[in-house]
């Protein structure tokens, strides 16, 4: 009977292993063929301009080191020219000090280890961190409720355009997408496991949280709150405590990152005054816009109608999940109250429909808080098609909500089979 128990988890493994692999090896595949197909072109769909400057920049390291201009990126060129042969590129200077050079580094060190004209061969460095990472997801989720269940989790996940469109992108939003996804099931992986969360695992968030922090500011909601919207926070007293405890140091990594930053700037412009308010200025345009660009009276109804818009394309598969998964949760969720009733249970493992309720709400206010916090910045043409990404924590809060249900109803299910069992 062992022996079948364990031919039986094996099997279950290999399915969900190929189940997983057999969604995510066409969407590879397709991005593979996006790099191919756009060559050595910046692309369209993973935020052009910022792939120019990536470009340009990362030539720049090439030719002259990390180190010049206190490690900050030279995107020096004529706009919207691409220089990727070091032959082209001009002596111009032009430093960018608004956001932490995190994205221009790796491009710097795709150029350096492909060699110039090799745009294609650089996109392996996000795809491959990418297919990383989701793996890494599966296998986090995986540790806590089974194979099939995280393997679920992620094909639904794999769905969604945000985890897959920029895969590609030469710039921030494949590695903070990436990061999001593994901070969040890092953090439901040791509160199902555990109570309490070691120094370990808190300092390996605080580093997530710095990664995620020199790659820009655009996340800083989404990466310093994301504690706050991981389901299993909620069940008991110790686990909200563990919650605060745990987006403390997300913060605090976060937060490292631009202090970071900010001595660059200090270092580069060789006045704290001047420095300061060359990035507390750009926070300040962002939210509010100067001159011409204030941001108008109606400015949150208009990105909110931008936003849902772009979310949940018309007549598209992927809005269906999108607007699926938040159903599903809830109506687990209610299911699980019910459940309770029937079994006359009242364990903290079944009181979840709150908590679920909860954690989705907070997931969509995370979301929600960087347009209505930086409106001026929103507004900008284009930005806009690129802030649906912030959902990604809401909607992966809806899939740990599902999958808390469904183990919960599993375990509930089974014990009512052999409760049933034992009064024949």
């Amino acid at each position: 009977m062992k022996a079948l128990k364990q031919i039986i988890q094996i099997v279950v493994e290999i399915v969900a292993l190929v189940a997983v692999l057999s969604t995510l090896i066409p969407v590879v595949r397709e991005q593979l063929e996006i790099a191919q197909r756009v060559g050595n072109r910046p692309s369209s769909q993973a935020d052009a301009p910022s792939e120019f400057d990536a470009l340009t920049s990362g030539m720049h390291y090439y030719m002259d080191g990390f180190l010049k201009h206190v490690g900050l990126p030279n995107r020096g060129g004529p706009p919207n020219k691409l220089y990727d042969d070091p032959s082209d590129v001009p002596g111009l200077e032009l430093i960018y000090t608004h956001y932490p050079p995190g994205p221009n580094w790796l491009t710097g060190l795709a150029i350096m280890t492909f060699g110039p004209k090799q745009v294609p061969s650089y996109r392996l460095f996000p795809i491959g961190f990418s297919v990383a990472g989701l793996v890494l997801t599966y296998a986090l989720i995986r540790n806590v409720v089974g194979a099939m269940l995280a393997a679920a989790a992620v094909i639904v996940l794999l769905q969604v355009p945000m985890t897959t469109a920029m895969m590609h992108g030469l710039f921030y939003h494949p590695y903070a997408i990436t990061l999001v996804l593994v901070q969040m099931a890092f953090l439901f992986n040791q509160l199902e496991k555990t109570s309490r969360l070691s120094w370990r695992s808190l300092c390996l968030l605080a580093a997530i949280s710095f990664m995620q922090g020199w790659l820009s500011f655009d996340w800083c909601f989404v990466v310093m709150f994301a504690p706050f919207a991981v389901v299993s926070c909620w069940r008991d007293s110790t686990r909200r405590w563990e919650m605060v405890r745990a987006a403390s140091f997300c913060v605090f990594g976060f937060t490292c990152a631009h202090v970071l930053h900010f001595a660059q700037v200090w270092a580069f412009r060789s006045s704290f005054a001047h420095a300061f308010e060359d990035l507390f200025g750009a926070a300040r345009f962002r939210m509010l816009g100067e001159g011409p660009k204030l941001v108008p009276e109606n400015g949150t109804v208009v990105i909110l109608q931008k936003y849902i818009l772009t979310l949940f394309p018309s007549w598209s598969q992927a809005s269906y999940f999108s607007w699926l998964m938040p159903a599903v949760g809830a109506i687990l969720a209610l299911i699980l109250g019910a459940l309770r009733r029937l079994t006359r249970g009242d364990s903290g493992e079944t009181k979840i429909v709150v908590p679920a309720v909860i954690s989705m709400a907070i997931g969509f206010g995370i979301s929600l808080l960087w347009i209505l916090a930086m409106k001026n910045h929103a507004l900008e043409p284009g930005h806009w098609l690129f802030l649906p990404r912030h959902l990604i924590i809401f909607l992966f809060s809806c899939v740990l909500v599902s999958v808390v249900a469904l183990s919960t109803l599993s375990r509930m299910s089974m014990a009512l089979l052999a409760r049933s069992q034992r009064f024949r």
